[in-house]
């Protein structure tokens, strides 16, 4: 299987919109830590918990870097694992595909944030369709569900 064609994002600053929930991708306590967990937060969270700074690394792929601490974490997929249900958390910036994510175009302006290390099979995903403050972010295969929607809002 080749990866899925992703969009050409402009790099800058992001927050990442849920379509199903309208909760924002954000760090937990905004804590400026390696494995700081992420998750859905509201609008009115604290400045940068819920900012992410996008940078292109080629072949559609993006590092996402939080606002938190000047950007010296990452968004990462818990030890590059594949499985179902790995956790997705920040983490400073060690090179690997666990760091890299793309943003597949799924139709009004909406995107499937795909895996690197799955070769964009699996997305980031909010855990059991939960819609509260607080849901848990993981990555989970591919299914085209609400709960794996996401739009980009610039700031």
């Amino acid at each position: 299987d080749r990866p899925k064609d992703g969009a050409d994002i402009k790099e800058g600053k992001y927050v990442i919109q849920s379509v199903l929930s309208g909760l924002y991708l954000e760090v937990a306590d905004g804590k400026a830590a390696n494995g700081t967990n992420v998750q859905m937060g509201s609008a009115d969270s604290v400045e940068n918990h819920n900012t992410w700074l996008l940078k292109s690394v080629g072949g559609g792929y993006y590092q996402l870097y939080s606002c938190i601490s000047d950007g010296q974490y990452m968004l990462d997929l818990d030890y590059g694992r594949t499985a179902n249900g790995t956790n997705i958390q920040i983490y400073g910036n060690t090179y690997p595909d666990a760091q890299l994510f793309k943003f597949v175009p799924a139709g009004s302006g909406q995107y499937t944030i795909t895996t690197k290390v799955t070769n964009d099979k699996s997305a980031l995903d909010i855990y059991n369709h939960n819609t509260s403050v607080g849901a848990n972010v993981c990555q989970w295969e591919c299914t085209g569900n609400p709960n794996q929607c996401w739009k980009l809002i610039e700031t």
